[in-house]
């Protein structure tokens, strides 16, 4: 299979799956060995886990199979943001003040859970500036995440890893936050719509608890939001990956 899997949406994964002409499996297969090649150079994930996508993918994989899906997300890659936690992987925020070992990682943030629900494939944890406090993505954890269409430049923030991932093709959706209730300078950075982070279900998705212990929801922890990608292979690849000048010259 090329890579042009790579670059579809969530919308036409899910077709393609039930018509057979893709599987889970494959299409982890391909966004995993693109996180291998490409994310050196971008620094969008914080974390991968390639056993537990790939037992996620082909049991996803198995249901279309048996003409069972779970619904429209099932088998379509998401990555989460490192602010939301999420069952069996630690929540690190771009801290050197949590580790990995100090408690058992067993819960979902209510987005994740619901992804989890519908049979969404967690692709890995991509990158936040230091608890999410600042509008551009670089952290004492994680270093700087860059902007996939031109490195020199940065990929905004907070979800500055959820949007670098996005516009580099590593997965077709990310959930990101923002404490104003959408994400719009990460959008814009990535000029013209590439990333649709303005997009909203209509509804703010608590993203509670986003840290172990808590248990109320403050005004700051509404509008979290499912980011989306259109696909623009052609300039991405005649970027370079990472693109060294505007993408639409």
């Amino acid at each position: 299979m090329s890579d042009t899997a790579r670059w579809l949406s969530a919308i036409e994964l899910a077709e393609a799956y039930r018509t057979g002409e893709l599987t889970p499996e494959a299409v982890a297969v391909e966004l995993l060995d693109a996180v291998d090649e490409v994310d050196p150079s971008v620094n969008a994930f914080c974390l991968v886990d390639r056993d537990s996508t790939l037992a996620a993918a082909r049991a996803s994989t198995a249901r279309f199979r048996a003409g069972t899906p779970l619904g429209p997300l099932d088998g379509v890659p998401v990555t989460i943001k490192d602010l939301l936690l999420t069952s069996g992987w630690p929540t690190l925020r771009g801290s050197l003040m949590i580790e990995p070992d100090q408690m058992v990682w067993d819960t979902d943030a209510p987005a994740v859970a619901r992804l989890r629900e519908a049979g969404a494939v967690m692709l890995g944890k991509v990158t936040t500036p230091e608890f999410g406090w600042k509008g551009v993505t670089d952290s004492p954890r994680t270093g700087i995440t860059r902007n996939p269409w031109n490195a020199s430049r940065t990929s905004g923030g907070s979800s500055g890893g959820s949007a670098a991932a996005l516009a580099a093709g590593l997965g077709p959706l990310s959930v990101g936050t923002d404490g104003g209730g959408i994400d719009p300078h990460t959008g814009g950075l990535l000029r013209g719509g590439r990333i649709q982070g303005d997009a909203r279900t209509g509804a703010d998705v608590s993203a509670e608890p986003v840290r172990p212990g808590r248990t109320r929801r403050s005004d700051d922890e509404d509008g979290r939001g499912l980011c989306a990608a259109p696909r623009r292979p052609e300039r991405a690849r005649s970027a370079g990956l990472v693109g060294t000048g505007d993408p639409d010259r």
